[in-house]
């Protein structure tokens, strides 16, 4: 059997009372003498518990209904984490604040709801794995209702552990999933820390291979944050180096170990299209892998899906400029590429290689064209790896 934990609780009057962080214990354990308190939701009595460890909490005396809306048990953590961004919301000006409310009309509950004049703007606070699926059902429920959610994932043990500025990152499955349902249109992942009571920015992310990104991580006190959100900086072109040279270096291991670790032989399709290019693997053109950011065409290396690319294309005697988008479609049906993007992703490297003088396979670029590529790459890199608001 499962107790469940909440902020927020009615008075026998019918009046709402929040758990907020500036209440006093001894103060709480007063006023639970003389009030008993019941669940807005399943109208059942919950104790207030005051002890002096965990921060003070209503708690439901035996399973109930709330299971359904209270799905996570709610951590200490995560009522800790929701009690901070309560206090930050309520101190920043023109927004009113709801904890725990009960949307009826959808049957959820976020953890907070803000009201900004005519915007409501519901923001969960995500301290556990959730299913795909349940994340899709709730995000679509407030866009059906014309709420726009704000999903903030509790900061990862590894995330803490990652020093600052640019460097490597692996997602695990559930912040991959995360990053891409809750936050699709962005380039970076917002999380909070309760113990800390920093935000951490993931951003920038540029995708090597599988999960593997190289980010630019970053932190900020809630005492220093704003709402909107304040949302991370473009690249300094430092920056931007550090991520070609990190690029550059993670190609390079690539390519060795596809080499060194193939037990597929001739039969493995990378090698075996460096053959029929009459390409040394380990000498690839530096225009073959280059990186695309977060909204990447699969789990490949960079390396591995444009050489296919160009295999294709080469096959089909064509030069890069009279490749179509009927051809392309044709590629990614073959290729099995069907990720949202692909095409474009496909559009976007042709139309690169193009520019930089690179119209078939075996285009060699002199020392000078080799330099020009890198500074097109950085000015690439800059465009794409834009930053959307909050």
């Amino acid at each position: 059997m499962e107790v469940i934990d909440i902020l927020i609780a009615k008075t026998k009057e019918g009046k709402y009372f929040a758990l907020v962080e500036k209440m006093e214990r001894q103060d709480l354990r007063e006023i639970r003498k003389n009030v008993q308190f019941y669940c807005p939701q399943c109208e059942e009595k919950v104790l207030l518990k005051v002890g002096e460890v965990n921060i003070p909490h209503f708690s439901h005396q035996q399973e109930t209904s709330c299971l359904s809306l209270f799905a996570e048990g709610e951590s200490a953590l995560h009522l800790a984490g929701k009690q901070q961004l309560y206090t930050f919301f309520t101190e920043t000006q023109e927004l009113s604040v709801q904890l725990e409310p009960y949307l009826p009309n959808l049957n959820q509950r976020p953890d907070l709801l803000i009201s900004k004049k005519h915007e409501k703007i519901p923001i969960e606070f995500q301290c556990s794995r959730i299913a795909t699926a349940e994340m899709t059902r709730r995000t679509e429920g407030y866009y059906s209702a014309h709420m726009k959610p704000i999903w903030i994932l509790q900061t990862p043990k590894k995330l803490k552990q990652l020093p600052q500025g640019v460097t490597m990152y692996s997602l695990s499955r559930f912040e991959e999933h995360f990053l891409r349902l809750a936050h699709p249109k962005r380039n970076f992942i917002l999380t909070y820390d309760a113990y800390s009571r920093k935000f951490h920015y993931l951003s920038a992310l540029l995708h090597i291979s599988g999960r593997k990104f190289i980010v630019n991580h970053r932190t900020l006190s809630i005492a220093k944050q704003c709402f909107p959100f304040a949302k991370p900086n473009f690249l300094t072109i430092k920056e931007l180096e550090n991520y070609y040279s990190l690029y550059r270096a993670e190609r390079l291991t690539f390519l060795r170990q596809r080499i060194f670790l193939n037990k597929k032989g001739i039969k493995d399709p990378f090698l075996r299209g460096c053959y029929e290019l009459r390409l040394i693997p380990s000498e690839l053109p530096e225009w073959i892998g280059i990186p695309i950011p977060v909204n990447s065409l699969s789990s490949e290396h960079a390396c591995e899906w444009q050489l296919a690319l160009l295999h294709f294309i080469t096959r089909k005697n064509m030069k890069f400029h009279e490749v179509t988008v009927q051809d392309l479609h044709e590629f990614a049906y073959l290729s099995n590429h069907m990720e949202k993007n692909t095409i474009s992703n496909y559009e976007k490297y042709l139309a690169f290689l193009l520019e930089i003088g690179i119209t078939s396979i075996h285009t060699q670029l002199s020392l000078a064209e080799s330099n020009e590529m890198k500074k097109r790459l950085l000015q690439y890199l800059q465009s794409e790896m834009k930053i959307e608001k909050i």
